[in-house]
């Protein structure tokens, strides 16, 4: 799990993981969304550093914030499940907002994985 990493290793070198699904899309640059949706662990807690391989010991999962995290970093796989998906088209001439709101004519596709 802890090969190359295309968008950065700043809280660890794992999985990323977030409950925010603004911070979610503004990972791809298409206007077209695919969001997993996952049942993750978390266990007991500690603030990532870049360099980290595994959470030190006694710690499951890495944060961005200790205090209210938005970003969970998980370093085993047996760890998280995906359960299904989140397909978002928000249509032409649409715009996201932030208020996370989509505005104009959209599509919202949720599927389950087998």
């Amino acid at each position: 799990m802890n090969a190359n990493h295309s968008n950065g290793t700043v809280f660890g070198k794992g999985v990323y993981f977030t409950n925010n699904l603004q911070r979610a899309m503004r990972y791809s640059t298409s206007s077209k969304k695919c969001v997993m949706i996952c049942k993750v662990h978390l266990g007991e807690i500690t603030h990532g550093e870049r360099n980290m391989v595994v959470p030190p010991k006694g710690y499951d999962t890495t944060v961005n914030n200790i205090d209210n995290p938005d970003i969970f970093v998980k370093y085993k796989s047996r760890t998280f499940k995906i359960v299904g998906y989140l397909e978002i088209d928000p249509g032409e001439g649409s715009t996201f907002q932030r208020n996370r709101t989509c505005v104009g004519t959209g599509r919202f596709t949720v599927g389950n994985i087998v």
